[in-house]
Parts: C-alpha cells; sequence; structure tokens
C-alpha cells in the first residue's frame, strides 16, 4: 500500500492528466450512461476525501457523534432521540 501511495505521490501530475483526459472522452461520447457511470465513481472518491479530512479534523469519535446529531435533529421521533442519547454516552466515553 505504502508504493502505491508513493508513486501517486510522485506522479500526481500524471493521474490528473489521465483523469481530466477520461472525463473528456466519457463528456464526448454520445451515450448518457457512462456520464452517469462517471459522476458516480467521481462522486464516491470525492465522498472518500471529505470523509478522510473530516476524520482527521474532528476524529472517528467526533465525526460520529456530529453525523448522529444531524440524523436526531431530522427526525421527529421520541425514539430515536432516546436510542441516540444511549449511544452517545457510549460513543462519549472512548
Amino acid at each position: 500500500m505504502e508504493i502505491i501511495i508513493n508513486n501517486i505521490a510522485e506522479n500526481w501530475e500524471l493521474y490528473a492528466i489521465g483523469i481530466l483526459f477520461f472525463d473528456k472522452i466519457v463528456a464526448l461520447s454520445p451515450t448518457k450512461y457512462d456520464d452517469l457511470l462517471w459522476t458516480s465513481v467521481k462522486s464516491v472518491i470525492m465522498l472518500k476525501r471529505i470523509i478522510g479530512r473530516l476524520v482527521k479534523k474532528h476524529g472517528m469519535v467526533g465525526l460520529l457523534l456530529m453525523i448522529g446529531d444531524y440524523a436526531v435533529k431530522a427526525t421527529k421521533s421520541k425514539k430515536d432521540d432516546k436510542i441516540w442519547e444511549e449511544v452517545r454516552v457510549l460513543l462519549s466515553s472512548f
């Protein structure tokens, strides 16, 4: 794994050119399905990067607490609130 990361770090320009080239090929193709697939792949890559940054900033427990708080605020169920309080106490103990 370390070899792959070092290779990407040393040759990031080539990887960026390759991704941009592939992006243009997909954009020029006549079908819309490959555009949808490529957009989905790029979205997953970006989501992984965003999650990685949030874990570095808040830590794993902090990120889980933040996501849980947002999810509980979005629901109107008192049962969810009660369950989240128990889970929050457990996560906070780590």
